[in-house]
C-alpha cells in the first residue's frame, strides 16, 4: 500500500510524503498460478484462516520526498528511490488473532462503514494526480454503500 500525502506545498514547513504499510511476516497465502479462478470471497478466506492463528503486524512507514523531480508526486510510476529517502517505520499496526465471521454481525456493520482518507486536516490530505482520481473513486464506493 502506498500513498502520497502532504503540507501545503506553498508556505513554510510544506513537504511531501509517501506512507506504507509493511507486512513483518513471510506471505502466508501462496500466490495462484491462475488468479482468475480464485473463487470471489478469496481474501475472506485468506483473512480468517490467518488471523485464527496469529495476529497479523506491520510496520507503518512514512518516506520524505526529498527531490520534488526524481520523486514526483503526478506521477505515481515513479519510485522514490530508497537510498535518497529511506522510509521510517513510525507505528506498528496489530490486528489481534480473531475468528473472522463474514455472515455476522460485525461483518455486517463493517459493510456499511466507510474509509476517505479525505476526511482529514487539510495538510495531511492525499495530493498527485492518482490520488484525485481515487477520491471520485472513494465517493462512488461511499455512495454505492449508502445505497444497499
Amino acid at each position: 500500500m502506498h500513498a502520497v500525502l502532504a503540507r501545503p506545498a506553498a508556505g513554510e514547513g510544506g513537504y511531501a510524503v509517501k506512507y506504507s504499510a509493511v507486512s513483518r511476516q513471510p506471505d502466508r497465502t501462496d500466490r495462484p498460478d491462475h488468479p482468475e479462478d480464485l473463487p470471489e470471497d478469496f481474501l475472506t478466506q485468506a483473512l480468517t484462516r490467518d488471523l485464527t492463528s496469529q495476529e497479523a503486524v506491520f510496520d507503518f512507514r512514512v518516506q520524505l520526498q526529498t527531490d520534488p523531480v526524481g520523486m514526483p508526486v503526478e506521477d505515481a510510476s515513479v519510485v522514490w528511490d530508497e537510498n535518497r529517502s529511506k522510509p521510517a517505520t513510525v507505528a506498528t499496526l496489530r490486528i489481534a488473532p480473531q475468528k473472522v465471521d463474514a455472515s455476522g454481525d460485525l461483518a455486517t456493520r463493517c459493510e456499511s462503514m466507510s474509509f476517505n482518507p479525505w476526511h482529514a486536516l487539510a495538510e495531511h490530505r492525499p495530493m498527485g494526480g492518482m490520488n484525485r482520481l481515487r477520491k471520485v473513486v472513494y465517493q462512488a464506493s461511499i455512495a454505492k454503500r449508502a445505497n444497499h
